[in-house]
Order: C-alpha cells, then structure tokens, then sequence
C-alpha cells in the first residue's frame, strides 16, 4: 500500500509545478523536499499513519488541482486588493519580496525619497 502512496506522492509533483520566480519559498519544492524525506526507501518506504498521508495527499491534490479556485470562480478581480491574479503573481515572487525588504530596511528619510521623490531625482 505505501508503494500505491508512494507512486501518487510522485505524481502530485509532477502535477504540482515549480515556480521560478519563488526560489526557497515555492510550494512545489516543498512538496518535493517532502515527499523525498518521507519516502527515503522510495516504494519500500514503511508509512506508520497511512490514512493520515493519505488524507494529506488527498488535500495537495486538491489544491494542484485547483479544486477549490474553480468551485468558487471570480472573473473580475482575484483579492481584496482588487488586483488581478497576474499582479499578485507579481507582487509575491522573490525579487519583488527583495526589494520590498530593502525599502523596509532603508530609513525614515530614505523612505520618504522613495515614495515622493523631488522633483531633481526624478530628472536623474
């Protein structure tokens, strides 16, 4: 039975991609860093709470699959935000997440020169 598991652990990671522009904090590498801790042996591997792996198998699944996004479809905005799923896309990947910690990290002052730049800086 834990090598059935095992086989449907490893198709979730095919289904579930890899996003790019999430390098440490991308889903699907966890996923994958998961499944390989949990299933050293791969289809020998002994799984000593098989309805609890199933049963988060099941809930990943569900996910990938976007179950829940297509149950529960918005077609106009994606958040309270109002920003579409592109932008949020956007927003959370890890160059822009970099930069927003770099402005978090500048001073008061410096803070301000970002947000309302005079009129010589924007000239540069």
């Amino acid at each position: 039975m834990a090598a059935h598991l095992y086989r449907r652990f490893l198709k979730l990671c095919e289904i579930w991609g890899l996003d790019s522009t999430k390098k440490g904090r991308d889903l699907g590498e966890h996923i994958r860093e998961r499944v390989a801790q949990s299933f050293v042996h791969g289809e020998v591997t002994k799984v000593n709470n098989l309805k609890e792996c199933e049963e988060f198998h099941e809930s990943l699944l569900r996910l990938a699959n976007n179950y829940y996004g297509k149950q529960y479809q918005r077609h106009d905005i994606s958040s309270a935000s109002g920003l579409t799923a592109e932008e949020c896309r956007m927003i959370v990947s890890t160059d822009s997440m970099k930069e927003l910690a770099h402005i978090e990290e500048a001073g008061i002052i410096d803070r301000f020169q970002i947000y309302f730049p005079s009129p010589v800086t924007k000239q540069k």
